[in-house]
């Protein structure tokens, strides 16, 4: 995936300039440093955090860039990349998910990673999605994580998806903001709960009688195979 800044909040564009570096090399020098990062895009800062008193390094610091485009390109080169006898660790300094990372509950268990993504892909560009695993068994828990590119399509999907039942399912799926889901004020509470259990299908309009038993079947299965598609064509 690509970083694209053109719709972003001031907040999320500051965020996603700032990086935390862990384990730099202490011999390194913040002149050094800098020079790692430079090569990669303009800087607005590069800081190395030193002791106080002995003012040697503490092995890890910060850097600014001036676009979120070249930092993102930062971490994908530089994180795990070793210089001298360290292993780099670049990330984020402040995880730009805030309002853009769903919880989405109440699933079929079998339900994939590819019909969580062919279902939410229609609201927005997908950073990141997955499903909880049990660990001994390797099923699905009913739980997953969606992570949105922007909060606008966050929300859309929050609106349009929570309450919905989709086809053979006995409850609806509940979709709320990861990190505000006590929050009974926020977008994904605010969705429908749908009044027919039998003839609905995740659009809310009713679906034909079909044998299939995917929670994906019948008319929501054709949309999932064209969400499916567009996945595809918006990761290239």
């Amino acid at each position: 995936m690509e970083i694209d800044s053109s719709d972003m909040s001031p907040e999320d564009y500051s965020n996603y300039c700032n990086l935390i570096v862990n384990y730099v090399p202490t011999t390194l020098t913040e002149e050094e440093f800098r020079g790692v990062f430079e090569q990669y895009g303009e800087l607005e800062s590069a800081k190395l955090m030193v002791d106080k008193m002995t003012k040697q390094s503490l092995g890890y610091g910060f850097v600014k860039y001036t676009t979120p485009e070249n930092a993102y390109k930062a971490i994908n080169e530089l994180n795990g990349k070793t210089l001298q006898t360290k292993t780099l660790k670049v990330a984020y300094a402040k995880p730009p998910i805030q309002y853009k990372n769903l919880y989405v509950s109440q699933m079929d268990p079998s339900i994939t990673k590819e019909d969580l993504d062919a279902l939410f892909s229609p609201y927005g560009k997908i950073v990141e999605s997955r499903i909880l695993m049990d660990k001994t068994t390797q099923a699905s828990k009913g739980v997953g994580f969606v992570h949105y590119e922007t909060r606008a399509q966050a929300e859309a999907a929050a609106n349009a998806l929570n309450g919905t039942l989709l086809p053979n399912m006995s409850q609806p799926l509940r979709v709320k903001f990861a990190n505000v889901m006590t929050d009974k004020k926020n977008v994904g509470q605010r969705g429908k709960t749908p009044t027919n259990t039998n003839n609905s299908n995740f659009n809310g309009r009713r679906k034909t009688n079909s044998t299939n038993t995917s929670p994906l079947g019948g008319n929501a299965g054709k949309q999932a195979k064209t969400f499916k598609k567009k996945t595809n064509a918006m990761m290239r």
